[in-house]
């Protein structure tokens, strides 16, 4: 059984104020997405060009090889955190 005090994904509850919000963005963004991709013209022409390879290849090397920066000791992954980024455990 699950614990009603745990916090981890849980989602909003139906017609709650972050669910409409959630709901909301969504729409909008696939409705933009829709519009966009509508007046979308010269996709043909890409794999032509020479930097659309370049770009897609360094996107595609960036995603196998991510770049890991030091964080502060303060915001380092901590047992105690159970697993969570915080600041403070």
């Amino acid at each position: 059984m699950r614990n009603p005090n745990d916090t981890r994904d849980v989602v909003p509850r139906f017609g709650s104020p972050p669910w409409i919000y959630i709901a909301a963005v969504s729409v909008a963004g696939a409705a933009v997405l829709g519009v966009a991709a509508a007046h979308l013209r010269g996709v043909a022409d890409l794999a032509n060009t020479p930097i659309f390879w370049v770009m897609a290849g360094m996107v595609v090397a960036a995603d196998r090889h991510p770049i890991h920066l030091p964080l502060p000791a303060r915001l380092r992954w901590r047992s105690c955190c159970s697993g969570a980024l915080q600041s403070r455990c």
